[in-house]
């Protein structure tokens, strides 16, 4: 079952929507009263003149939530047909995969474990940047634009990456998961401009789970998951999602990646690991 709603991951306290900011002569920003908007529970701001942005740049981003993230049947690996593994601790048995994203049967189990990784590094963030770009490349080179103003303005923040295709128009926007206490909301609105982003972007708060467990964040990668159990061939909206993303299903700036006591990882396969048995996932073998 799905439904257009915020996840729950994402949800934050009801919020002032998108606000426009008028430039001072001065350069400085001053920010417009607060405006609602339906899409997400945020804040966003935008500090460029010229026309106001209309009630769907953002809804063109509108979240998924999912009941059942893992899905009752997925298609059947093509490179391991007839090979199984078993968990060591219940003992239960399920077709092996070869791992490959480029695969439809392995794709959707690899965007869990990358969602799984984001969740076990804890991030307090989630946010939209619209207008990113036309491709890989473009999107690429303004994200490392959007980075180096993050830094220069001692935003000093980490954080993992997604870029999806705009659903029914050109370009791509990016969703990101990052750290931080607080998010210096005027230094994103500026660098994601001075990368030549959109003037409309969203930041909400990510609510992490009251019992300690490790959520899989996979809505940046909502096209990775099959849309048929009986699929034979990668489907369309999974093709371009690896093309936008540069044959990944996601990037991360160098210390995002992090366990559940907050330590610094350095590797994404490393993160995995631990993900996968802190979900009760780690256990399985050959057999």
């Amino acid at each position: 079952m799905r439904r257009w709603s915020t996840p729950s991951s994402a949800r934050g306290p009801a919020h002032s929507g998108p606000q426009r900011a008028t430039p001072r002569a001065a350069g400085g920003i001053v920010s417009a009263p607060a405006q609602r908007h339906s899409s997400a529970s945020a804040s966003s701001v935008a500090d460029v003149p010229g026309s106001w942005p209309t009630s769907t740049d953002l809804d063109l981003y509108h979240q998924i939530e999912t009941d059942d993230l893992r899905g009752r049947r997925w298609p059947v690996c093509p490179h391991r047909r007839g090979l199984y593994v078993h968990h060591a601790g219940t003992g239960l048995s399920v077709p092996a995969r070869c791992g490959r994203i480029s695969c439809h049967a392995c794709i959707w189990p690899e965007a869990l474990n990358i969602g799984a990784a984001i969740g076990l590094a804890q991030p307090a963030w989630f946010v939209t940047l619209t207008r990113m770009g036309a491709d890989w490349q473009e999107v690429r080179g303004r994200m490392m634009h959007f980075k180096k103003s993050l830094n220069r303005a001692d935003a000093l923040i980490e954080y993992a990456w997604h870029v999806e295709p705009n659903p029914g128009r050109p370009g791509h926007h990016v969703h990101l998961w990052a750290h931080g206490a607080s998010l210096p909301k005027g230094a994103v609105a500026k660098a994601v401009l001075s990368a030549g982003g959109g003037f409309v972007h969203d930041l909400s708060r990510v609510h992490a789970p009251t019992d300690g467990s490790v959520p899989s964040h996979v809505y940046g990668m909502k096209s990775c998951r099959p849309p048929d159990p009986e699929v034979a061939s990668l489907w369309p909206e999974a093709a371009g999602f690896l093309k936008a993303n540069g044959g990944r299903l996601a990037s991360a700036t160098r210390n995002f990646w992090r366990d559940l006591a907050g330590r610094r990882l350095g590797q994404r396969q490393r993160a995995v690991k631990l993900a996968r048995e802190a979900q009760g996932r780690g256990s399985w073998v050959f057999g």
